[in-house]
């Protein structure tokens, strides 16, 4: 699982999520960022991307959560290791890439 928080007001954000679909068998994505009409989720399941976009404002305590299941873990399997993969979130020029190990999550911040 990976949760995306926004911190301060912001005018429009995306994300995209890329994953290893030999690993993850599949990506759900919780909205609890955008009012009203929601965002926008799109799905490219060859590609293994799940993307989301949202053009209104959004304020502090919004966010997005990102959950899976492993395909292993669909067969009774015990989890593996190679959990790791990348989320990148643009929000007002900023990028925001996350990095998930096993529930650590470790945040790095580029202009």
């Amino acid at each position: 699982m990976v949760h995306l928080n926004i911190d301060r007001p912001t005018k429009g954000l995306e994300v995209e999520m890329k994953y290893d679909a030999s690993i993850i068998s599949s990506v759900r994505l919780m909205d609890f960022a955008s009012r009203g009409d929601g965002g926008l989720v799109s799905q490219e399941i060859d590609a293994a991307v799940l993307r989301y976009r949202y053009d209104g404002w959004l304020f502090p305590r919004a966010g997005l959560v990102f959950a899976w299941t492993l395909v292993n873990e669909e067969q009774g399997g015990a989890p593996r290791q190679e959990t790791a993969r990348t989320v990148k979130a643009r929000s007002s020029g900023r990028a925001t890439r996350t990095a998930v190990h096993q529930g650590d999550a470790r945040h790095t911040k580029a202009a």
